[in-house]
């Protein structure tokens, strides 16, 4: 097979290892305000609209930026669902990687497959990282698009007027998705820079060039907020919000840290490939140059500059690679080949494993399981028109969009980026607040929909002014009282902590239950049932397993999610999957499901697998370790053998109070190899049961 032709080749694959990639589960709550705002504006017909779900407080209308992404959202949403959906995120997906590909080969036409295998795996998580439903997947296959149609503009000296109309047409386009789009500017500045200098020194005007960056300048200012994106994409870059926002604040050192990030390390070796092979080359490359320049630039403004800002390399790293890859071959030959293809297998592995704990599991469809309480929506739907809900900002835009207007929802995660700074804050205050009824009544909020988990559950059942009426899955519906709509208080069935029952499962907590169950779609229904049955010890329905696995595609998983997995493994008697299920959660210090996969554990006599719980647990919790977690830990080590780390836990135990360490005390102080050890281990033991 000819060179030509393995190129081909290898372009169809990444083609359609992008197009694979983009088929995954969507996480993005995002998603939901994009619908709704592309709702708004087909409705309205035009790019501002009166606005759609949040709370009036909040503005009455709302310019959209991402206009023309938000309708394609909703047309496709419309009328094939989550799936039309992802085959168009397939598409772009498969666009971007081999855009990428075209990138790292049209450069330079001295660019070889070898180098360009191992920049394209260190670009890789860039292409397909950000493969979201977001407009910024859009975004970026514009990128790519301007850096092709940029080298063609330079490379031909008359300089086609097509090339430069189809630059002026990819900036309107981008203006119309993304507020990213003034970047083409500069892009087209750097590449028009060096011709822009030459005419000058001979006095003369290089209209072309001239004609191109006004074009492309007037174009991406032709966005729903006109010569404002300016001020969105400085608003964007600094501020308040963007400290609370781990996708939006600078990268920090731990971003570049290979042993726990991918984009950032690979954006470094980009940058070093790149600069290292021009120094080598003794030569400059000022167009690539410039762009590395003003990719650096955008990753230094935040964490998801990195995906652009790595795009932005690959002309400068294909060159640079190259250079050193030219002198690395002529001095090792195949050596040099076999390591470098190694190199770049593993780098595109490390990628691989990444994407796939990050974002996968690649291959399933649309919104995961449990991941949003539309249990919530009829009963908020009850409620007066107009009515203003608070939940989560992850909440708030699916329940917005699914009640179209209905209510008024506060606060959705456009809050940092289209509402300001102040408003983000507020809301992050309101969900910590010991008491926020303050903001309530700001805002006229006559219901809420809070995690079972939260400090604001607890306050608002604990509060008489607020009756919970409906359980939906890992959420709880409050409205005030006195409120007609909504339902009947739940006194039976409890609306937050990890208990479902009150106080004893009775006639009246079954009865509820099925009123509850009878408002609830399939599978919170299912959860909710669960999750009663384990508290009351009756059956579990089968299905549930399957469920938790589904909900599981939620990335990071949801923190009711590993204490109910849990549970329900210990009940079913899949002992194994609740230790690692029990483990994870030890080591966050969350010690509930212990309890219940313990006894089950050691009436099999397998007393020693809580090693593992028991030791994650003391080390996460350290100094705040209960006395009891140390007494066990120090049982199941003297039960292994291990007499020295007995001694330490169980001394620790005995000095916090735990009479439970006296047995092992007793043991260590009969076995340890040391003899102050066991006369300090008898002196505890005798301690405890003297005192």
């Amino acid at each position: 097979m000819s060179e030509q032709s393995t190129r081909r080749l290898l372009g169809w694959i990444v083609g359609v290892l992008g197009a694979l990639s983009a088929i995954k589960p969507m996480r993005e709550s995002d998603l939901f305000w994009h619908l709704a705002l592309g709702r708004a504006v087909l409705r309205a017909g035009r790019r501002v609209v009166p606005e759609p779900m949040s709370v009036a407080a909040l503005g009455d209308t709302r310019a959209v930026p991402e206009w023309l992404w938000d309708l394609a959202c909703y047309s496709l949403w419309n009328h094939g669902g989550a799936l039309s959906l992802t085959l168009l995120l397939a598409l772009l997906g498969g666009l971007i990687t081999s855009l990428g590909w075209r990138v790292l080969r049209g450069h330079d036409p001295a660019v070889s497959l070898p180098p360009s295998a191992l920049i394209f795996a260190l670009a890789l998580p860039a292409l397909v990282g950000r493969v979201r439903e977001r407009p910024e997947v859009l975004a970026l296959a514009l990128l790519l698009a301007s850096l092709l149609l940029l080298r063609r503009w330079g490379a031909s000296p008359e300089h086609s007027p097509r090339t430069g109309l189809a630059l002026v047409a990819v900036g309107l386009l981008w203006a119309q998705v993304h507020g990213t789009a003034p970047l083409i500017a500069p892009m087209v500045l750097v590449s028009v820079a060096p011709s822009l200098f030459a005419h000058l020194r001979r006095r003369s005007l290089d209209r072309a060039s001239l004609a191109l960056l006004s074009g492309v300048t007037v174009a991406c200012l032709t966005g729903a907020q006109g010569p404002g994106a300016l001020l969105a994409l400085r608003a964007h870059s600094r501020g308040d919000a963007v400290a609370h926002l781990a996708d939006m604040h600078r990268p920090l050192w731990e971003s570049f840290d290979p042993t726990a990030a991918v984009m950032g390390p690979a954006f470094a070796a980009l940058l070093l490939l790149g600069l290292g092979g021009m120094l080598h080359a003794g030569r400059c490359w000022p167009r690539r140059l410039g762009w590395a320049a003003l990719g650096c630039l955008l990753a230094s403004t935040a964490v998801r500059g990195l995906a652009p800002g790595a795009l932005l390399l690959l002309p400068l790293a294909a060159s640079g690679s190259t250079a050193l890859w030219t002198s690395l071959h002529a001095r090792s030959g195949r050596r040099a080949t076999f390591g470098l293809a190694a190199l770049s297998f593993a780098v595109l592995a490390r990628g691989a494993v990444w994407f796939e704990s990050r974002q996968g599991p690649v291959g399933e469809i649309g919104v995961p399981a449990l991941s949003q309480p539309m249990g919530a929506v009829p009963t908020l739907r009850s409620l007066p028109a107009g009515s203003a809900v608070f939940a989560s900002m992850d909440a708030s835009a699916a329940l917005g969009f699914a009640l179209d207007g209905r209510v008024r929802t506060l606060v959705d995660s456009r809050t940092p980026m289209h509402f300001d700074d102040l408003q983000f804050a507020m809301s992050r205050d309101l969900q910590r607040a010991v008491d926020p009824s303050a903001g309530f009544q700001r805002y006229g909020v006559r219901a809420a929909v809070v995690e079972r988990d939260s400090a604001l559950c607890a306050w608002l059942d604990g509060d008489a002014r607020w009756r919970p009426v409906q359980l939906a899955g890992a959420w709880s519906v409050f409205v005030r009282e006195g409120e007609a709509s909504g339902g009947p208080r739940i006194t039976a069935l409890s609306p937050c902590g990890p208990r479902w029952v009150r106080a004893q499962c009775s006639l009246e907590a079954s009865r509820e239950l099925a009123a509850q169950l009878t408002r609830l779609p399939r599978d919170e229904a299912l959860m909710v049932r669960a999750s009663v049955a384990l508290a009351c010890g009756a059956p579990l329905d089968p299905a549930i397993s399957p469920l938790l696995s589904a909900a599981a595609a939620t990335r990071p998983l949801p923190s009711w999610l590993r204490p109910l997995r849990a549970r329900v493994a210990v009940r079913q008697g899949r002992l194994d999957e609740a230790l690692e299920d029990v483990t994870a959660l030890c080591a966050e210090g969350r010690l509930d499901a212990l309890a219940e996969l313990a006894p089950a554990l050691q009436g099999l006599g397998r007393t020693a697998a809580l090693r593992a719980p028991l030791a994650a647990a003391a080390e996460v919790m350290d100094d705040a370790t209960p006395a009891g977690v140390r007494a066990d830990l120090a049982s199941v080590l003297a039960t292994l053998g291990d007499v020295e780390g007995a001694r330490f836990h169980a001394t620790r135990a005995a000095a916090l109070g735990s009479e439970r360490a006296a047995p092992v005390l007793r043991w260590v102080a009969r076995r340890h190899p040391d003899a102050r050890a066991r006369a300090d281990a008898d002196a505890w033991a005798r301690s405890l049961s003297e005192r």
